[in-house]
């Protein structure tokens, strides 16, 4: 994944946060190693911040947070989401919050983050909520599955990404690679 990764281009730079697969493996450190030596980097429990045109976004990226405890013992399990990261929010700019977990969103809107951007649900991977939206596996973990949601003034968004866990299947919920285009407002 990391060689693949290395592949793509951004003029001002390649930011992300770690996930559950990463945490679980124990290779958090080695991984997040392998992308800086490739120019990418892994905001964990960090900020860094874009500045271009007299404009500023400053981007946080926490590693993967969970209150439920599901797969290898001491998992990611935290009492309150985002502990933590509200020394790196900075006043007058857009914050734009990376967290693999999209159930960090309740936190992260009540912080007053604008904009979180998660994954981690595979997009319910094998659904069938074109049926009803109870039909997806990942509402077992989350009312978050895919798409857009809003709370007050903080905005999330989940992507369905291009992975798979367990079975190599995806049925209702087709890869995804999001492209944004950022607007001031």
């Amino acid at each position: 994944m990391v060689e693949a990764l290395s592949l793509l281009k951004a003029p001002f730079g390649i930011l992300g946060c770690l996930g559950n697969h990463e945490h679980w493996a124990g290779v958090e450190d080695s991984i997040t190693r392998l992308f800086a030596e490739r120019g990418i980097k892994m905001l964990r429990l960090e900020n860094a911040t874009l500045a271009s045109a007299g404009e500023r976004l400053n981007f946080i990226g926490v590693d993967y947070q969970t209150r439920t405890p599901f797969g290898p013992p001491g998992d990611g399990v935290v009492t309150q989401y985002l502990q933590g990261v509200q020394p790196l929010m900075l006043p007058e700019t857009v914050n734009i919050l990376f967290s693999h977990n999209p159930n960090t969103f309740d936190r992260a809107a009540e912080l007053g983050i604008d904009l979180s951007l998660a994954g981690h649900t595979h997009g319910g991977q094998i659904t069938l909520e074109y049926l009803s939206p109870d039909l997806s596996p990942a509402r077992l973990i989350t009312a978050y599955v895919r798409g857009w949601f809003q709370k007050g003034e903080s905005q999330l968004y989940v992507n369905r990404g291009i992975g798979t866990i367990f079975s190599p299947v995806r049925f209702g919920a087709p890869p995804e690679i999001t492209l944004f285009e950022l607007q001031r407002g």
